[in-house]
């Protein structure tokens, strides 16, 4: 078993598996190459943005190709992933940002999503958040579409009382040579605050390093030698700001090079006809 930075996951996978699916999401496939890209320009645009090592930044996501990329970008960029569940209210929102001391929350431009990270601005418990598009992560039919028939759903952040502290995916996806190298010290160095509800009273935040995280994963890659890198497809029914799916999906799925299915939220009859699909 070996520590390693958790970036190095999906670096390796790039490398190793340029043209193999990664995220295949509402019916567009990016490859390991495309999104192994977007972490490079995320975490140089993090960088300008002034993400420095150790800073706290908030995953405020359901399972899309965003949470995947903005995931590796803040570790790469050397920055502390706080998984925040889309969920939560407003409370209990602030209550983690308070407690973790996010600095920045990453979401969608989705009216669920939004709304909230707006609201934690304007009331001072949030000082900035990166807003990701949701139509430009669908095929380009359905993204149309979306903006036609279920443009409800959609907020509209550049109008927003609050767009001085907001930034935009395109100021943020850089030019990836711009990027400053981390030094990371996996023994020692958080690569993730994960919340657990598995105590009384309210959730408590564990400070779980690089090394926690890379060795879990070759923990689990032991239990499953029957896998082949490359070769296999994994449904993240699961939702990745948990950390089972972090670990098992997310993670896992990285290392081996897998095609993960992502489900937005879970639904049966959305799942099964997945898995017949894929």
């Amino acid at each position: 078993l070996s520590a390693h930075p958790l970036s190095d996951l999906i670096e390796s996978a790039a490398a190793a598996t340029p043209d193999s699916p990664c995220t295949t999401f509402l019916g567009r496939t990016l490859t390991y190459a495309e999104i192994g890209a977007l972490v490079d320009r995320a975490a140089a645009g993090l960088q300008h943005i002034g993400v420095v090592k150790g800073t706290k930044v908030g995953l405020f996501l359901p399972n899309t190709p965003s949470f995947v990329v903005y995931y590796f970008a803040v570790l790469k960029a050397g920055g502390v992933v706080v998984n925040y569940n889309p969920l939560y209210s407003l409370d209990e929102l602030a209550l983690q940002i308070k407690d973790s001391e996010t600095e920045l929350m990453i979401t969608l431009d989705l009216k669920m999503l939004f709304d909230k990270v707006e609201r934690l601005i304007s009331d001072k418990v949030l000082k900035g958040a990166v807003i990701c598009s949701f139509p430009s992560l669908l095929p380009p039919a359905k993204a149309v579409l979306f903006k036609l028939f279920k443009s409800k759903e959609l907020a509209k952040p550049r109008a927003s009382a609050v767009v001085d502290r907001l930034r935009f995916e395109g100021e943020i996806l850089m030019d990836p040579s711009a990027f400053e190298p981390v030094t990371i010290d996996p023994e020692t160095d958080i690569a993730v605050l994960q919340y657990t509800g598995g105590t009384t009273g309210t959730p408590k935040g564990a400070m779980l390093t690089h090394a926690n995280v890379a060795v879990n994963v070759q923990q689990i890659a032991a239990w499953a030698p029957g896998l082949v890198p490359g070769q296999e497809k994994v449904l993240a029914a699961l939702p990745f700001f948990h950390v089972f799916a972090m670990t098992v999906v997310l993670n896992l799925g990285v290392r081996i090079g897998a095609e993960m299915i992502l489900m937005p939220r879970f639904v049966l009859q959305e799942a099964l006809d997945l898995i017949a699909k894929h």
